[in-house]
């Protein structure tokens, strides 16, 4: 009975998880092989703000990774 009702839970959290994600990425149109990344800014562990343009102006190579990290 425990299985079934941490079964339904989980079940439950995935269906909602999913309508949310779905409305809250209606609107954004997915980037094409080749596509400009859009702007975006991120403020670092040290306080200080990161944006993708003020990285690109220095003409380097720039590689972005993301990781869902779990601490």
């Amino acid at each position: 009975m425990l299985h079934r009702i941490g079964l339904s839970s989980i079940l439950a959290y995935c269906a909602v998880a999913g309508v949310i994600g779905g409305v809250s990425a209606r609107g954004a149109e997915p980037l094409k092989v080749g596509d400009r990344a859009p702007d975006f800014s991120v403020t670092g562990i040290d306080g200080k703000q990161f944006s993708l343009s003020d990285k690109l102006k220095s003409g380097k190579h720039l590689v972005l990774i993301f990781s869902r990290a779990h601490w």
